[in-house]
Order: structure tokens, then C-alpha cells, then sequence
């Protein structure tokens, strides 16, 4: 039963979008992070730990993803799932040369996505503001475009008809 209003709220999330009006987060630097501002802009979301070896592998590529599409119209964020407190978190993000932002909370409630039981986990949020995808496992340049519906460039206009899903 459980599942069935998990996939019932997933589906709602689908057709309607996430509430990014009331949706900001800070980053690891103390940076307001306004949701409202990323309208118009794709967001992936990804949850990753210092423990998981499948994020371990796939941080260099989102790395190389987001110096490459960082002043395009994508957005890349990263939520840690290891609760660890500001300090520790700033090491773990040097340690692991993570490049791109990390938000200091976890803003899963806020976005209404649920708990997160499954790393390396992947959100795909369209311009509206819709989640249009939920990637399990390391990420790719070539998965992230393909999510997005683009296989070379995220500015490209694109109708939400055309955007690969896939679903846990």
C-alpha cells in the first residue's frame, strides 16, 4: 500500500511539477539557492555519498558535466546523503574534488520526491519545473543530454513529449 501512495504522489509530482515558489536551499558556501530563479533552466539533482563507490565513479563525469554546461541553461546540485555536519561536508566535497554545487540540506520534502533509498540517484527537473525523470546509478555526459533530450546541447528548445523517462 505504501507504494502505491508513493507512486500515486510521484505521478502527481509528474503532471503538476514541483512547487519551486516556496523552494530555496542554501549551498555549501551559505549561498541562497531560489528556485524560482531556475525557471526556464533545466535542474539535475543529484544525491551521492563519500561511501558509495558507483557516486565515487560517477563524480568526475558530472564534474566534466558541469564545467562543460555550467553557463548554459543547466543547473547541477548536489545533495550529499551522508548527514554529516557543514565541516565535514566541506571536507568530504574537497576530498573528493566535487566541482559542482552541493546544497547543505536535503531538499527531497520540499521538492516532494520522497525519501532517496537508492545511490547514485539522479532528478531531472524540465524548465517548468516538472520532474520528468529519476536516473538510478552513475551518470554519464551522455546520459545527462539524453535525460534532458538533447544529445549534444541542453539550450536546444525541446517539448516535454520528445524527453526520455525512466523511472526506479
Amino acid at each position: 500500500m505504501k507504494k502505491l501512495i508513493l507512486i500515486i504522489l510521484f505521478t502527481l509530482q509528474l503532471a503538476y511539477g514541483f512547487n519551486q515558489n516556496a523552494m530555496s536551499a542554501r549551498d555549501t558556501a551559505g549561498n541562497l539557492i531560489d528556485f524560482t530563479e531556475l525557471r526556464g533552466q533545466w535542474v539535475i539533482i543529484n544525491y551521492w555519498a563519500s561511501w558509495c563507490p558507483p557516486c565515487i565513479e560517477e563524480i568526475p563525469e558530472l564534474n566534466r558535466f558541469y564545467q562543460t554546461y555550467k553557463n548554459d541553461n543547466v543547473t547541477l546540485l548536489g545533495v550529499n546523503y551522508d548527514r554529516v555536519n557543514s565541516e565535514q561536508l566541506q571536507q568530504i566535497i574537497e576530498d573528493m574534488d566535487v566541482q559542482f554545487l552541493t546544497l547543505s540540506a536535503d531538499p527531497a520534502e520540499e521538492l516532494g520526491i520522497g525519501e532517496v533509498l537508492t545511490l547514485p540517484a539522479t532528478y531531472i527537473l524540465n524548465p517548468e519545473g516538472q520532474l520528468i525523470s529519476k536516473l538510478i546509478g552513475p551518470q554519464t555526459q551522455a546520459s545527462l543530454l539524453a535525460a534532458i533530450g538533447s544529445t549534444s546541447d541542453p539550450t536546444t528548445e525541446l517539448s516535454q513529449n520528445t524527453m526520455r523517462e525512466q523511472y526506479e
